[in-house]
Order: structure tokens, then sequence, then C-alpha cells
């Protein structure tokens, strides 16, 4: 099933997050964002910047490529897993 690409970024993170027992309140005081604000990153009601991102990424040390798959792969990657999205980790065509 494919997902929009915010709600692909959100999960991806909160797994992460939650995965390394990082808390919500540790990134926003170590990101200097509002709480409220990386909650709906996490539920993908949010779009944040390129700048969020980059601090967010830089905090909890994910991989850009677990953090957002790449384009024709939206699809939320296990944890810890070299496995490949449903379609092969091929690109599929744009809808």
């Amino acid at each position: 099933m494919e997902l929009p690409a915010n709600n692909i970024l959100g999960t991806n993170l909160r797994q992460w997050r939650v995965d390394h027992k990082i808390s919500i309140i540790d990134v926003m005081k170590e990101v200097d964002i509002d709480q409220r604000y990386y909650q709906r990153i996490e539920r993908g009601g949010e779009n944040p910047s390129l700048k969020t991102l980059t601090l967010v990424n830089a905090y909890l040390k994910i991989p850009w490529e677990r953090m957002m798959p790449p384009i024709g792969c939206l699809c939320v990657l296990p944890p810890y897993s070299a496995r490949r999205c449903p379609n092969g980790g091929r690109q599929s065509p744009m809808r």
C-alpha cells in the first residue's frame, strides 16, 4: 500500500526514534522545535523544511535513505532490515 510521503517520513522517523529509545522531549530540546510540531511531523500532518529535517537527521543519526525511501518506493521501511519495499525496490511509475 502506498502512502503519502509525509506519512512515510513521519512513520520512519517515529520508528527509528522509538527503536533507539529517544523521547520526543529529547528531540524537541536538542533540535529546538516545538513538541507538538514534531509530533505532527511524525503523524504525517506537517511538511517539514529541509533545514528541520537536517537538524532532526543530525540528532537522530538516521540515514537519509531510512528517513525517506526513493521516489517510486513509497512504503514504510521495515526496522533494521535489508528487505526492499513490496515492489522489489524498483521505482514504480508515477501516478
